[in-house]
């Protein structure tokens, strides 16, 4: 079930397939065999036989209505420090070089306190992606005393 706050839907059912229409922008196309109802309160409910497909349709759904996916990286350590230059990401990492990652297109970066990177994008396979390459890097879950490096927000490490 899915909660669609103040968002306006609406179903368009063709030959071989309906879509769904979010907010007069957003199209999607399923087969006829899905089954939609539409609660008095604003939830809908997705009926499927095909688990995989249901809950990609419902994540598709969520996404749309949720806006992009973000995740944010904080940077711990005494001189550590990461900068935004033009569609780079240049951290400092105690390493006798600089290393610089390039931001893929779809992927929008904004640094807070030169300690943390904040991550948004549709896609959350990229984003995932772009992520744990620049975590491991410098990962803190590598340094157990100090705890130094680079982490997810969820993530709880414990030191020794």
């Amino acid at each position: 079930m899915i909660d669609l706050k103040s968002n306006s839907l609406s179903l368009r059912k063709f030959t071989h397939s309906q879509q769904i229409i979010i907010n007069n922008s957003f199209i999607i196309t399923i087969p006829l065999d899905v089954i939609f109802f539409m609660h008095p309160n604003n939830i809908l409910e997705v009926n499927y036989h095909n688990k995989a497909l249901k809950g990609t349709l419902i994540s598709n759904i969520k996404q749309i209505i949720n806006g992009p996916y973000q995740q944010k990286l904080i940077l711990d350590g005494v001189g550590y420090k990461v900068e935004h230059i033009n569609d780079t990401i240049k951290c400092i990492l105690g390493f006798s070089h600089p290393v610089i990652f390039s931001i893929p297109t779809n992927i929008e970066i904004n640094i807070i306190n030169n300690k943390e990177i904040l991550a948004k994008s549709d896609s959350l396979q990229d984003l995932t992606g772009f992520l744990h390459k620049i975590l491991q890097t410098k990962p803190a879950y590598k340094d157990k005393y100090k705890n130094k490096g680079f982490k997810l927000v969820k993530t709880n490490l414990e030191l020794k």
